[in-house]
């Protein structure tokens, strides 16, 4: 397992911890493209996948799991390519 699997893993099994900068570090590793939206908001996306995080430490929990679903989704399509 890779660091950044390993890292994946951390914040799956305790995601009240996740930090906003680690979030955006671990979608962009995967391959997803940030930008800003309106004020705090950013907008991650790849693909069919489209998040909205708020910028806050640590980030709040349904954002972690949409975050974590989502890497989830594009690691599955491209293990299946």
């Amino acid at each position: 397992m890779g660091q950044w699997e390993e890292y994946l893993e951390k914040i799956r099994n305790n995601p009240r911890n996740a930090r906003f900068d680690d979030i955006l570090n671990l979608l962009r590793h995967y391959g997803f493209h940030i930008r800003t939206g309106k004020g705090s908001h950013y907008v991650a996306s790849r693909g069919r996948y489209r998040i909205v995080i708020v910028r806050e430490n640590p980030v709040k929990i349904p954002y972690v799991r949409q975050c974590i679903n989502a890497i989830d989704g594009v690691t599955e399509e491209d293990s299946d390519e």
